[in-house]
Formats: structure tokens, sequence, C-alpha cells
């Protein structure tokens, strides 16, 4: 026979509701007064139940010395099972055809009428489902919309305010560091000035420089000098000339 828990037994292809309110289901075949003691397999849709699921045999006195051999089957209310045979096979010795019970397997799936609005997942939980909603829709079927509040953007109106009272700037840096960051900013601004300034007087100066020897070579008597031969040479002569013309 196979039975589910302390229910009565199972007929053969019967249908087993796999709730979601009961943590465990487990599945009990067993066979009364053989001798030797059974061997059990199960198979969920042709396919071996996984051995942490399936208990050992156990055994126990039966009537006129043969023994009852049984064996538990443990599943949970999971969607994969749905439409799913499960299926107790019993032999006791080589060659024997054994005997067989087979149920039909059902889970609701609560996921399955798409509950949740707007297109939106859901998941199963232990106690139902859950829909994963987006930020300003309502839980719990993403409906209706959520009200929304403006989120202030500053805590305080005083700059440099100590604690967590200081102004904050949307993207997380407060006033104090903003100021901090302006100031630096225009301190290399005003270097990079500075430094512009001083390179173009220092241009400046060279060709003042530049021009003022250029005179002084045209016009060495003014600054108390000796005229150079390209100096009297622009001025149409040399000195021995201009002397002789004088005289």
């Amino acid at each position: 026979m196979l039975k589910v828990g302390d229910e009565r037994p199972l007929s053969n292809s019967s249908m087993v509701a796999l709730s979601r309110n009961v943590s465990e289901h487990i599945f009990t075949c067993e066979v009364q007064d053989i001798n030797p003691a059974a061997n059990f397999s199960w198979t969920l849709d042709g396919g071996q139940l996984p051995t942490e699921l399936v208990s050992d045999p156990i055994t126990g006195p039966g009537t006129g010395g043969l023994t009852t051999s049984m064996s538990n089957a443990t599943l949970v209310a999971d969607p994969k099972y749905n439409g799913k045979e499960l299926k107790c096979a019993v032999v006791n010795y080589d060659g024997d055809p054994g005997i067989m019970i087979r149920v039909m397997l059902t889970v609701d799936d609560p996921c399955k009428s798409n509950p949740c609005k707007n297109g939106r997942n859901c998941t199963l939980t232990p106690d139902g489902f859950k829909c994963v909603c987006p930020l300003g829709t309502q839980e719990p079927d993403c409906d209706s919309q959520a009200p929304t509040t403006p989120e202030s953007t500053t805590e305080s109106s005083t700059i440099g305010s100590p604690g967590p009272s200081a102004t904050t700037a949307s993207d997380g840096l407060t006033t104090g560091q903003i100021v901090g960051i302006c100031v630096g900013a225009g301190a290399v601004v005003a270097i990079f000035f500075v430094l512009t300034l001083c390179i173009l007087c220092r241009e400046s100066l060279s060709k003042r420089c530049s021009c003022l020897q250029c005179k002084s070579s045209v016009n060495p008597e003014k600054e108390g000098g000796t005229p150079d031969k390209e100096a009297l040479e622009l001025n149409g002569g040399s000195t021995s000339n201009k002397e002789k013309e004088e005289g």
C-alpha cells in the first residue's frame, strides 16, 4: 500500500495534491507479511528519486513469522512536481515481478494565474507568492501607484555646519566640499593668470631693452660713448670725414 502521512492508503493512479501549507509530504510505501524483506524503488516520471529524498528500508515483524517492510519518500510542494507520476515498486527476491503503485501529483502554483499586475514577475515563497514590484507601485500585486513625497536635496541652509546637518547636494557632496572644490579651481586659475602676466611682462621688457640698445648704437655720443664702425656707416661716414667737413 501507499499512503501520505497518516492518511488512508491511496489507490493506484489516484491524484495527490501537494499543499504549500505543509512543509513536507511523506509518502510511505509498505508491504506486509512477506519473507524475505522487500527492496523498494522510487521513481518520478520514470527517473529515480534522489537518494536524499528516500529513506532506507524499514523492516518489522509481521504475522505468522513474516516480515513487514516499508520505505519513505519525502517531497515538498514544488511546482516542478506538478503533473508528475510518483511510483513505488517493490520486490523481495530475484525474479519476483513485485508490486507497483503509482499516483499523480498536483501542486498549486499561485504564480500560474499571473497575479502580478503590469507584467511584473511572480516568485514563490513559503507562504505563497510575491510580486517583484518596481519603485512607485505597491505590493502585493504592483497595481496601484504608491504615494510619493518630494525628496529634499538639502538638510541645512548653513554652510559649514557640523555633522550630518551640513548641506548635501543631490550627488552626495556637502556644501563644504563643493566650496573647497570651487576655491581650489579658482586658485589654479589665479596662478595661471599671474604666470601669464609674468611671461608677457618679461617679453615686453626684453623688447624695450633691445630697442634701447639699438638707440645707443645709433647715437652713441648722447650716451657718452664712442661710435662703433657700424653706427658710423649708418650715419654716412667715419669720424675723420666729419672732422674734415667741419674744418
